[in-house]
């Protein structure tokens, strides 16, 4: 299987066309899933807002940063992203709102419901042909915990 990846990075600091910027450079047929990463600056209700109207139905996920690391290099104030697009591709995305409440006992029930969520063509998923990705607040110190649970 090929994997398509692209990589963009918008140094505007306007949310709205910071979003369309990012869009514009990581978009791609059959996206199966994009990851952002943007600087804490942005009005945040207003890129969530811009970024969901260009993204659509597209499996997206993100984060405010310290510093964007980007195709242009390290930066601040920025909004950088990738997307992954393959003709057999599955994604599975779920959010955590209360990490704080988060136990074990949550971490092996989500695990089960998400990989049977991940069926692609009866295939079980394994560690030849599956990876997981989390995006997590560090400041929560709840990492370790949430790890082990899932």
């Amino acid at each position: 299987m090929h994997i398509n990846i692209r990589k963009g990075v918008s140094q505007s600091t306007s949310p709205a066309l910071a979003a369309r910027e990012l869009y514009d450079a990581i978009y791609q047929t059959d996206i199966a899933f994009a990851v952002f990463f943007c600087s804490p600056n942005y009005n945040l209700d207003i890129l969530a807002s811009e970024l969901t109207r260009h993204f659509g139905d597209i499996n997206l996920i993100g984060c405010t940063t310290a510093g964007e690391i980007t195709p242009k290099g390290y930066l601040h104030g920025s909004l950088t992203g990738l997307s992954l697009a393959a003709d057999k591709f599955e994604v599975v995305t779920t959010c955590i709102d209360d990490l704080n409440s988060f136990g074990f006992a949550q971490g092996e029930e989500l695990g089960r419901t998400m990989l049977s969520r991940l069926r692609p063509d009866d295939k079980e998923p394994c560690a030849d042909n599956s990876f997981s990705f989390m995006l997590i607040d560090g400041l929560c110190l709840q990492e370790e915990l949430i790890t082990s649970a899932l």
